[in-house]
């Protein structure tokens, strides 16, 4: 009997998929449809569970189960926090995934898709969201390919910005999309030697206008005001720090093109004053382009 077991945030838990039917959705649902050896499936994965989380206590229950494959999908809920910090991600990984190929697991992992294509934000924090991405799927990156774990890359995947694979959210995989992200890792898990089977896609009605404006006011609205206690300080600050960036920046640029000395970069160095404004008798070579007196 092999048992695959499914780890991590509100992506690997199903959210965004609503058959209402079935006790099992999600990726990990049509993942071991698709498996025709693995006859047991195990989802610890928690909507808001962070990276660190995965490490601490969901990686005891999985591997209560001795499992054969395990999905591990986390880090978007560490980019919405204030305190992100790649370090504690980075290590989180290390530790989940070094424990589990110690014991003979095999281990899928995912990067994140480039949220800014499906949301419209505000430049800034665009351009603040897209760095912790990158940030994220770089460590994702690198902690697959140095312990051997497999690692699907969302973003190459053909239709992964189109519209129905997304929910109405557009941060989770709606039920077709949670069906292509599981036929990609069966493949990664085909080339392994795993014996997959074709799994029928579901068929999904498509939301009318007055439905979706329900959903986000029933469901969509509250996870924002509670995404705004944590998140919105720490973004306001950051904003802040990216616009003062900005404003240097252009200070920068527009010295640069007025040919004017940046003495910001050389702050060592101090402005010349014209030869007609020096005393009479002062010689040049002290005056023009001295350095500063630094012990001064």
């Amino acid at each position: 009997m092999r048992t695959i077991v499914v780890l991590g945030d509100s992506v690997g838990f199903g959210v965004g998929d609503e058959d209402h039917q079935h006790p099992d959705k999600g990726l990990g649902s049509f993942l071991h449809q698709a498996l025709v050896d693995f006859s047991a499936y195990f989802n610890y994965s928690r909507p808001g569970a962070r990276m660190r989380e995965v490490f601490e206590v969901q990686l005891p229950r999985a591997l209560h189960h001795q499992p054969d494959v395990v999905v591990l999908i986390a880090g978007g809920n560490d980019v919405l926090r204030q305190n992100f910090d790649p370090t504690d991600i980075y290590w989180s990984m290390y530790g989940t995934i070094t424990t589990l190929r110690g014991q003979g697991v095999q281990v899928l992992t995912m990067k994140l898709h480039d949220p800014n294509k499906k949301i419209r934000l505000p430049k800034r924090l665009a351009r603040l969201l897209h760095q912790r991405v990158e940030t994220l799927n770089l460590i994702i990156d690198d902690v697959s390919s140095l312990l051997g774990a497999k690692c699907l890359d969302v973003r190459e995947i053909g239709v992964a910005y189109d519209k129905a694979m997304w929910h109405v959210d557009r941060m989770h995989p709606s039920r077709f999309g949670y069906h292509v992200l599981a036929r990609h890792f069966a493949e990664l898990l085909s080339g392994d030697g795993h014996a997959v089977r074709d799994v029928t896609a579901p068929s999904v009605r498509p939301r009318s206008r007055q439905e979706n404006l329900q959903w986000m006011m029933r469901m969509g609205l509250p996870w924002f005001l509670k995404r705004c206690k944590d998140l919105f300080p720490g973004v306001g600050y950051l904003l802040v720090l990216e616009t003062s960036k900005d404003v240097a920046r252009a200070v920068r640029k527009r010295r640069s093109k007025s040919g004017a000395p940046d003495f910001g970069q050389q702050p060592w160095r101090r402005p010349v004053r014209h030869t007609s404004e020096l005393p009479l008798g002062t010689a040049l070579d002290t005056a023009l382009d001295a350095p500063l007196n630094i012990a001064a």
